[in-house]
């Protein structure tokens, strides 16, 4: 209602807020200009500027960190980039909000080593990014996308993504290659290596069906003891076999990590005091709408770091979980 407080996330830097927010007065605020850098390597947020965020290695697989910044329109990104990888939301009073990320452009070259200048985001023009023009095979180690095949479709899923060592793998739409075939898996449909006998097991993969479709794959599996909203540092820190995750956002020095587990097909996967519940936004790939187990709560004291005990217009309204 107009006129009413609202309470906003307080902060020390830019980093500790969510994106397409930065840190003013110490609390944290609508952003509307670029970060510095972009297309420039980078550890943490602070490398890229007031606004900046860091697309870092080790959660995405951009080799060395990308700086980019939110944007809704090539004037926030500053000379030497554009706003791309944009998607239109539509807004409740039936307008439309586009917003993206600033991507460094090029015409032809001048990409930093592990980059190149082609058009990564489909929208018809040219950006320094990462292509999966090596040699790694979909299953192999890897910790960033240019060390594996697959050309604009490969990637290399990552430790942050709770695969350890690092993953080749590829989107299946122009076929998988020889040694490994597509599975539908948090609702995007991937190329995995196809197995018969054990595979990187002293990095904690498994030869299963992970999808139930007769043909198994080398999969990585969480063995260890926490229960979904337990905090985790790595995919062996958490339960569920294959259909366990560690979700971190490795950019965030105040993350805790989160312990889940996927429902989506078999919501009794969930141990007591966990709901299966939709996640928006699937933290692995895809766009798709994926079922989590999310440990209910009643209070932020129950949930780890820096979750809070909230609900979601997609969840019923007597829900409340642990989530940010």
């Amino acid at each position: 209602m107009a006129g009413d407080a609202i309470c906003k996330p307080t902060c020390a830097a830019a980093s500790d807020c969510p994106p397409f927010y930065t840190c003013s007065a110490g609390v944290c605020e609508p952003g509307s200009v670029a970060g510095e850098n972009i297309g420039g390597a980078c550890r943490s947020a602070e490398a890229c500027g007031a606004l900046g965020y860091c697309r870092g290695e080790a959660e995405s697989g951009w080799a060395g960190g990308y700086c980019t910044s939110p944007c809704t329109q090539d004037a926030d990104c500053g000379a030497g980039a554009h706003c791309g990888s944009t998607v239109t939301y539509q807004n409740p009073d039936g307008t439309t909000t586009q917003l993206g990320w600033c991507l460094k452009s090029c015409a032809g070259g001048g990409c930093r080593p592990g980059y190149a200048c082609w058009d990564w985001d489909g929208q018809g023009r040219t950006e320094c990014a990462p292509r999966a023009d090596g040699p790694g095979a979909v299953g192999s180690a890897c910790t960033s996308i240019e060390q594996c095949s697959g050309g604009a479709s490969g990637t290399c899923l990552v430790d942050g993504q709770s695969f350890p060592g690092g993953y080749c793998s590829a989107g299946c739409d122009a076929g998988c290659p020889p040694d490994s075939h597509c599975i539908d898996v948090y609702g995007e449909a991937v190329c995995v290596q196809s197995c018969t006998t054990p595979c990187r097991e002293a990095e904690g993969y498994v030869c299963t069906d992970r999808d139930l479709d007769g043909q198994t794959e080398c999969w990585p599996s969480a063995t260890g003891a926490g229960q979904p909203g337990d905090p985790c540092q790595r995919l062996a820190d958490c339960s569920g076999d294959t259909f366990g995750y560690c979700r971190r956002q490795l950019d965030n020095p105040y993350d805790s990590g989160l312990c889940m587990i996927e429902c989506t097909d078999d919501p009794t996967r969930c141990p007591p005091g966990t709901a299966c519940l939709p996640i928006e936004e699937p933290p692995i790939f895809g766009t798709r709408e994926a079922w989590w187990c999310l440990k209910l709560c009643q209070s932020d004291d129950e949930c780890p770091g820096d979750y809070v005990c909230i609900g979601s217009r997609v969840w019923p309204r007597e829900i409340t979980a642990c989530w940010q």
